[in-house]
């Protein structure tokens, strides 16, 4: 979307509810989230719904990503195109007048739902800050040429698979040009000195790890746990160059949180009444 459609539509909160509503029509529909009834009756004098099935009462934003704060529709959208344009949280909260931590919550809904927007993103989030159990090798010269030897677990942990291989970190003074785990060989990845506690390998073609390792520089600190979420946005970022970034974003934030309301997940959608 460009930045005059994007204008007309993020210039009133009927505006951007229309456009967020028509989104999420699309990407969910209009089910209960509790149960997934399709059948739901809209509660006359304002934006709630009812379900006649087991009588929960919703909004447009329950059990989606939406649901992670509260502003307003045109905030919301603002929100998803500043973080289209990469500004910080800090820089957001500056530009929107939202304070730091509403936006520090909104942008983490964000990337949550670019995570759960893939089939590895979505295995992280069942299992966030786990740790794969996957023999680690490094090459090393030996008396009879280059052989290769077992990195030990208490110097390396696993944090996340990607689109290509892993997100492995190991301490910071293991220094080797690559690393071998589940067949597949990793470079190092220099994230800048905001990430001091450990050095970090990818497995992506030279392009895509500058394109990662470039953005995650601008950042002074992610927390431990926090980090994959990054690394699979600027995977998705990467993938998506080119594209329409801001709609895409807008999708993945209209959808239902995976596994929050099973109803939603398994129910297709029908009508309003």
């Amino acid at each position: 979307m460009d930045n005059l459609n994007f204008r007309d539509i993020g210039a009133s909160d009927k505006n951007s509810l229309q456009h967020l509503a028509s989104t999420c029509r699309v990407f969910g529909g209009n089910v209960c989230p509790r149960c997934g009834c399709d059948e739901i009756c809209r509660i006359e004098g304002g934006n709630r719904r009812r379900c006649p099935e087991c009588g929960y009462r919703f909004t447009l934003y329950s059990g989606r990503w939406l649901n992670e704060i509260h502003v307003s529709p045109s905030s919301w959208l603002w929100i998803i195109k500043f973080f289209e344009m990469e500004l910080t949280a800090t820089r957001i909260s500056n530009e929107t007048k939202i304070s730091y931590p509403t936006i520090l919550k909104a942008v983490t809904a964000i990337r949550r739902s670019i995570a759960a927007a893939t089939a590895h993103g979505r295995e992280f989030l069942r299992n966030p800050g786990a740790s794969r159990h996957i023999p680690v090798f490094y090459s090393r010269e030996g008396g009879g040429g280059e052989t290769t030897a077992i990195l030990t677990a208490n110097r390396i942990k696993i944090l996340d698979q990607l689109e290509q291989g892993y997100l492995i970190c190991t301490d910071k003074d293991v220094r080797h040009d690559s690393l071998l785990c589940d067949g597949i060989w990793h470079g190092p990845a220099d994230f800048g000195r905001g990430f001091p506690r450990f050095r970090t390998y990818l497995a992506h073609p030279t392009g895509a790890r500058h394109f990662i390792m470039e953005r995650l520089h601008k950042y002074h600190g992610v927390r431990d746990e926090m980090l994959p979420l990054y690394v699979l946005e600027m995977e998705y970022r990467y993938n998506n160059h080119g594209s329409q970034l801001f709609e895409l974003l807008v999708e993945n934030i209209c959808r239902f949180v995976p596994g929050k309301y099973r109803g939603a997940m398994e129910r297709k959608p029908a009508s309003v009444k």
